[in-house]
């Protein structure tokens, strides 16, 4: 939008086809943002391999983890992909659209092709695999405390959350980005096919859909990294309180003796260590002394991981969240002719016309227009009477 010569009220901006072909393209060129952005969650993920552990929280943790990566690493970015692509095409047949009405306002031109090449939408180049969390514990443990123990190697797990919330921030800046550039056009054009674009917007980026629910399950997935992480963390703590009240209940002064200090000041994987080597010397069976109890205090924290709010719970909801995105994602069509189509959810189809551009017709009755003039005269008076004006604001300045 600008001002005429006097500062007087905003007036449009003319756009040229051309304009809408450089949007078109933007949102192509988005589907290549986009697999970057996928491709650095992946590789920020890679080094999560294992991290989790392998007692039966982490097992949990990762068959809820599994199911949501996958509907947003593959369903997720997929779908995005085909969207963004879609909305390319239908502004580059736009495009042509206002290319081939002002080819045909002007009398005895004959119709060219537009000076720019045709978007080509990318394909989805395929679906991948990702981290898996489980993995042998990073320190010794006994057999028979293994699936009790939880054993994460916490800084990778945080390292993996933040790579989620980034690729969210990511895929956020790149929708306002484009969006951006959508209402470049919309603003400054009152046709028909843009305001369906915009509309088709509001649908492609609304609470409902991919653009929106992507990175919300990358957020989500994230949280629930951390939370697992928390969980690791305030596990161990009260297995170290569950280990101290059984040597003290054991009553043998000796063990007791042998690991105050591991007990006081140790970290687990060395409390445990300690202790069953002190028991095993003081004849005591340190698998009978221990896996009840540990396995007791296990079931309660593990109950908290399923519950709602929990790592787990959090996981296993973002695949159905997803789901409900994708299904809330319009879905042009863009195979063939039905490429064209912004949307067929809208009823609006965006087909190549030869019909007079709405952009090119004048608005009102310009000077020197007889009622009985055709558009193609009316656009010509206008057009003369744009050059007057502009050369008028030249000498103005």
């Amino acid at each position: 939008m600008g001002r005429g010569p006097d500062g007087g009220p905003v007036i449009p901006v003319k756009i040229a086809p051309s304009d809408f072909h450089l949007v078109a393209q933007a949102f192509v060129d988005a589907q290549n943002d986009l697999e970057r952005i996928r491709a650095d969650l992946l590789n920020g993920l890679d080094a999560a391999n294992g991290a989790a552990g392998a007692c039966d929280g982490a097992q949990q943790y990762q068959s809820g983890w599994a199911a949501a990566m996958d509907s947003i690493v593959n369903d997720g970015f997929h779908t995005a992909s085909d969207l963004l692509g879609a909305i390319g095409k239908g502004i580059d047949v736009s495009a042509l659209n206002h290319w081939t009405a002002d080819q045909d306002s002007v009398p005895g031109q004959t119709g060219s092709p537009p000076p720019w090449t045709p978007v080509a939408p990318n394909p989805w180049p395929s679906n991948t695999d990702f981290a898996i969390l489980t993995g042998d514990a990073p320190w010794w443990l006994p057999g028979f405390l293994q699936k009790y123990v939880p054993t994460a190697d916490t800084g990778r797990i945080d390292a993996a959350a933040d790579a989620c919330r980034k690729a969210a921030a990511a895929i956020r800046d790149l929708a306002t980005r484009l969006h951006g550039r959508l209402q470049g056009l919309v603003s400054n054009n009152s046709s028909a096919d843009v305001a369906e674009l915009e509309q088709f917007w509001q649908q492609a980026a609304g609470p409902q859909s991919i653009l929106t629910g992507l990175p919300q399950a990358l957020d989500d997935i994230g949280n629930s990294l951390i939370g697992f992480r928390v969980w690791n963390d305030d596990t161990q703590e009260v297995i170290k309180e569950k280990i101290k009240a059984v040597i003290d209940g054991l009553g043998a002064a000796g063990a007791v003796l042998a690991v105050a200090s591991l007990l006081t000041d140790g970290a687990l994987d060395a409390i445990i260590a300690g202790v069953i080597e002190a028991l095993e010397a003081f004849g005591i069976d340190a698998e009978g002394a221990l896996v009840a109890p540990i396995a007791e205090v296990v079931a309660t924290a593990e109950a908290g991981l399923l519950a709602a709010g929990g790592a787990v719970a959090v996981a296993k909801g973002v695949q159905p969240a997803m789901q409900a995105a994708i299904s809330g994602t319009p879905k042009p069509n863009v195979e063939g002719v039905d490429a064209t189509k912004i949307s067929d959810d809208l009823g609006a189809p965006t087909k190549p016309t030869r019909a007079p551009d709405p952009n090119a017709t004048p608005r009102g009755v310009p000077e020197g227009v007889k009622p009985n003039d055709n558009a193609a005269k009316k656009l010509a008076i206008q057009r003369e009477n744009e050059s007057a004006s502009i050369l008028a604001r030249a000498q103005y300045r």
